[in-house]
């Protein structure tokens, strides 16, 4: 069994469910060793001398080797990005020239971020040669570049699971993040794509081999209850933003509660310290907060258990760059609860739900969320079949089916090989 790497710019330690932990769990089964390397998120209330400062953490855990690095330039996680999207208590006083400035100069963090991932991999791996890796984004892929050059990296899978310019808010860091990941594609042996939009973006890059590998669900963890009849129970699982469509559902919860007035709207997931103070103001101001709950981020068991409460997945994005290549694990943990799902049109995830007639795709405006919520809640034929429908395709995207194939992808070397196996996947399997 071949030893294996993980390269990732996500705090692995400090998150939960993201697409990181079920790899973790598929390699530590299949590889012989297992090392994963990551970015810890930067902390907040640290004084200026941890902005130069390169920390490194280890532990063991389940067998796995973790090294946690914050290199120079780790700020707060979310802390230009807020600078940059301006001061919602004062929306006189955006602050997006510093913002921009800021995020410019995160450039000079990736590639801090680069040199931190590569060497703490060199130093794990030791006199370690031709070493399976996994690289998350484009800046692990750059960083394992250099392993590759020293003999210590054998097959380099580039994990493409978002599209990274949509992160950055000045243009010269898009650009150079768009840079950065059609050099990805083209250094890695295999990149795996979790969505279409994702892989036709490299569909021009020289030497690009890519392939899909989609999101995956853990259907054990969600009770797949078909609804025979619709609820009025909206329900939001994921970050709180501006981009994430709930200012939208907000205003149409008035239009939807004429029709249905037992409505309710669920927000379960956290948000910045300045955009939590403003929405929940909004809310009160709108008059909807008795229909409104947001206890906030909660863990998984309650959040399976309220989506088993809900009657309707929300996952109406705003379609920003960021949001429109997204593939959210929301929506297939919506589908495996037996949920019909409301998402945006012209979105990796409308696609998804158009394709397996899960729910209705829509504008990302109050009305036409209100109109689909409605036609949703006023067809009780098409809601359970749309319920129906999300329970099976959940389970042709079991985390087990999709690191199953994935594993098939990363070690067969032959390409042609690989796509007449694709071939053979259940349609319903393809992301």
């Amino acid at each position: 069994m071949k030893d294996a790497l993980i390269l990732t710019t996500l705090d692995v330690a400090g998150r939960q469910n993201n697409r990181e932990h079920h790899a973790i769990a598929a390699l530590a089964e299949r590889a012989g060793t297992l090392t994963v390397v990551y970015r810890m998120r930067g902390r907040a209330g640290q004084g200026p001398g941890a902005l130069i400062a390169n920390e490194v953490r280890e532990h063991v855990e389940g067998g796995v080797r973790y090294i946690g690095v914050s290199p120079p330039l780790n700020p707060p996680e979310g802390r230009a990005r807020a600078f940059a999207g301006g001061n919602l208590d004062h929306p006189a006083l955006p602050r997006r020239a510093l913002g921009t400035a800021l995020d410019t100069a995160g450039i000079l963090r990736d590639l801090f971020s680069m040199r931190s991932l590569e060497q703490a991999a060199r130093y794990a791996l030791g006199d370690k040669t031709s070493v399976l890796c996994e690289a998350f984004g484009p800046w692990a892929v750059l960083a394992a570049a250099g392993l590759r050059r020293s003999n210590r990296i054998g097959r380099l899978v580039y994990i493409d699971r978002d599209y990274e310019p949509g992160f950055m808010a000045a243009a010269p860091r898009r650009h150079w993040a768009e840079h950065a990941e059609r050099r990805a594609a083209r250094t890695a042996d295999l990149t795996l794509s979790i969505g279409t939009r994702l892989a036709a973006r490299f569909a021009g890059v020289p030497g690009a081999q890519v392939m899909l590998s989609p999101t995956g669900v853990d259907t054990a963890r969600f009770a797949p209850r078909i609804r025979k009849s619709p609820e009025p129970h909206l329900i939001y699982v994921g970050q709180v933003a501006p981009w994430s469509g709930l200012i939208e559902v907000l205003a149409a919860l008035p239009d939807i509660a004429a029709h249905h007035p037992r409505l309710k709207l669920t927000i379960l997931g956290p948000s910045e310290p300045g955009f939590e103070r403003w929405f929940r103001q909004q809310i009160a101001d709108s008059g909807q907060s008795r229909r409104v709950d947001w206890p906030g981020e909660r863990s998984r068991d309650e959040v399976a258990a309220a989506l088993n409460r809900a009657g309707i997945g929300l996952a109406t994005f705003r379609p920003t760059p960021l949001r429109a290549y997204a593939a959210p694990l929301k929506v297939l943990e919506y589908m495996a609860s037996g949920l019909p799902v409301l998402s945006t049109k012209g979105t990796e995830a409308g696609d998804l739900v158009d394709r397996t007639g899960t729910g209705a795709a829509t504008s990302c405006d109050p009305q036409a969320i209100a109109r689909a919520a409605i036609g949703l809640l006023n067809n009780a034929t098409a809601y359970a079949e749309m319920s129906g429908a999300g329970t099976a395709a959940a389970r042709l995207h079991d985390w087990s089916l999709v690191m199953s194939w994935e594993w098939q992808m990363i070690t067969e070397p032959d390409l042609a090989s690989l796509q007449m196996r694709r071939a053979a996947v259940p349609e319903g399997m393809h992301p």
